[in-house]
């Protein structure tokens, strides 16, 4: 997919957040905190809180939640999922082997996780049907983050036949949660005609609707709209 485009979205999203810094040394951490923190979206705090788990430091030693917290992280920043992480999941280094099964059976995160690497090619070979393949799973299980790439595959056509339909599906489905992203460039195909006839209209309520959850950041996009 075109990060340029997912990592400006991220950028702005995450702005109001003001995302603590949290100490090298995770004995210093305070886990609760850290959990609160990760849990409203902090990148760093997942991060770390990922980290805790994969070592074991200050709470039990669990490799599922240290993919969930990782995956969160990379997932709502847009940056490359980690280069460790795809390298212990494919060479089973410390994971076990019947993820993939996990996956088949329905583990959301692990499908989540699997679109991830087949998308930037980490750890296996770059294979966008393989992409698709997995977050769709995950997104019809109401994978807010699955369905927001989806959306965005679909519309920039990246591997896959561009197709404004199920990029506007996706959008909404993800908008509807409340993914700020999603409503962003769900507006942005009304406002331009995407898929859809322009809808100013249609527009400004995805607009108002992000900057009804606090983020001012888009409010020039709203003051342009009647000059258009």
């Amino acid at each position: 997919m075109k990060l340029t485009k997912y990592v400006l979205l991220a950028s702005l999203s995450f702005v109001c957040l003001a995302p603590k810094s949290f100490a090298a040394d995770t004995k210093e951490v305070n886990v609760s905190e850290l959990t609160y923190q990760a849990n409203q979206g902090n990148t760093k705090a997942q991060t770390a809180l990922g980290e805790l788990y994969k070592q074991g430091k200050e709470v039990p030693k669990d490799y599922a939640k240290y993919i969930e917290w990782y995956t969160k992280a990379n997932a709502k920043n847009g940056s490359n999922i980690n280069i460790q992480l795809s390298k212990m999941y494919f060479e089973g280094k410390n994971l076990p082997q019947d993820y993939i099964d996990a996956a088949n059976k329905g583990d959301v995160k692990i499908q989540l996780l699997l679109g991830m690497l087949y998308s930037k090619g980490d750890g296996v070979p770059k294979d966008y049907k393989q992409v698709v393949k997995w977050y769709t799973k995950a997104a019809e299980q109401g994978n807010v983050d699955a369905q927001l790439l989806l959306g965005i595959i679909y519309e920039d056509g990246e591997g896959v036949p561009q197709d404004y339909a199920k990029a506007l599906e996706w959008y909404k489905k993800a908008a509807d949660q409340t993914n700020v992203d999603a409503q962003i460039l769900l507006g942005s195909m009304y406002r331009y005609g995407k898929g859809v006839p322009k809808n100013s209209e249609k527009a400004l309520e995805w607009y108002k609707k992000v900057v009804e959850q606090g983020y001012q950041e888009i409010q020039h996009m709203i003051e342009v709209m009647p000059k258009e």
